[in-house]
């Protein structure tokens, strides 16, 4: 995916070029390619924010060796040239779509584990969800109890192959924070799927999907495998 984009960027195709750098950093999260080289195009782009976005994720991910030194460097110098650059006077709009802009990325998905746990006790199959959150670079949320995660998780019926919401045992399926959310710091919540044994014997494990809401607005979402937010989405419609 990571060439495909790279095609896409030769024949200007940007908006193409970005959805291929996303797939790929779904589908690979320590891919670092993937993020150095969506970084670059963002910055051929003149959108120095985003692209520090990118470099501050590897920084999250990665904790040492070359591609953290890398980041470092990088991060750094966005920052000198963002100091550099004159203001520029943004352009005029609404006050509904400046509260939409200013809410659709305060908060966003840095990393999500999911571990297999096995069977324990009554529960034949348990599955934990480690979810790494991060606040938009430079900023503070005041209120972090306004972030909601919003967790489903998804199984398949072995006879028809058909993919439906789980009815396994979710402790808590929509997760508040609480306190001052500061500069550069990340949370970690955890998400669990318990399914109790002899349940339904023809339903098993197939994903999970992750949303994260600030103030009611979607901020970013994530799921495993892809296609399950595009199964979301229609069986909200329904």
């Amino acid at each position: 995916m990571v060439a495909t984009a790279l095609v896409e960027v030769l024949r200007h195709n940007f908006v193409e070029a970005h959805r291929q750098f996303e797939r790929a950093r779904i589908l690979a999260p320590h891919f670092y390619p993937a993020y150095a080289e969506q970084a670059t195009l963002y910055e051929n782009q003149g959108r120095l924010d985003r692209a520090g976005e990118l470099w501050e994720e590897i920084l999250t991910r990665c904790q040492s060796g070359p591609w953290y030194e890398l980041a470092v460097r990088e991060r750094h110098r966005l920052t000198l040239e963002s100091a550099r650059r004159p203001a520029r006077r943004p352009p005029r709009v609404s006050p509904v779509t400046e509260r939409r802009q200013h809410l659709r990325r305060e908060v966003r998905i840095a990393g999500v584990q999911l571990q297999n746990a096995g069977p324990v006790g009554e529960f034949g199959d348990i599955r934990l969800l480690n979810i790494t959150l991060k606040s938009r670079i430079g900023h503070t949320l005041r209120d972090a109890s306004a972030v909601r995660v919003q967790v489903e998780f998804f199984d398949r019926d072995r006879r028809t192959g058909k993919i439906v919401p789980s009815d396994a045992f979710v402790p808590q399926k929509d997760i508040p924070l609480s306190g001052i959310w500061k500069v550069g710091e990340t949370r970690n919540i955890s998400a669990a799927y318990l399914a109790r044994r002899g349940a339904d014997d023809e339903l098993e494990f197939h994903g999970f999907v992750v949303k994260v809401l600030y103030r009611q607005e979607l901020q970013d979402q994530t799921a495993q495998p892809e296609t399950l937010l595009q199964k979301a989405a229609s069986l909200s419609a329904e």
